[in-house]
């Protein structure tokens, strides 16, 4: 587990951040966790520091918000794609 505050410094030390949706989420809603993977090969779940749970993301201008506050300016956005029946 990680806080944000270490997420931060952990970047500037050459960590990247990864973002997961869990599996089977219904309808068309999102929810993204964030994760930090360290140069060496380990990886964090950013949690709340009020109450430890998974720190999650439900909405892209939440996430483009998340990022933006952590000084990340360029982003890859992997699209799942059908496909191509519907």
């Amino acid at each position: 587990m990680i806080l944000f505050d270490d997420l931060k410094e952990e970047i500037e030390r050459g960590g990247s951040v990864e973002l997961v949706l869990p599996p089977n989420q219904p309808g068309n809603t999102a929810l993204w966790r964030v994760f930090l993977a360290t140069e060496d090969g380990v990886r964090y779940m950013l949690v709340r520091p009020r109450d430890i749970r998974p720190y999650e993301i439900k909405t892209p201008k939440g996430l483009f918000s998340f990022l933006r506050n952590l000084g990340i300016s360029e982003i890859t956005v992997p699209v799942p794609f059908s496909d191509g029946k519907d």
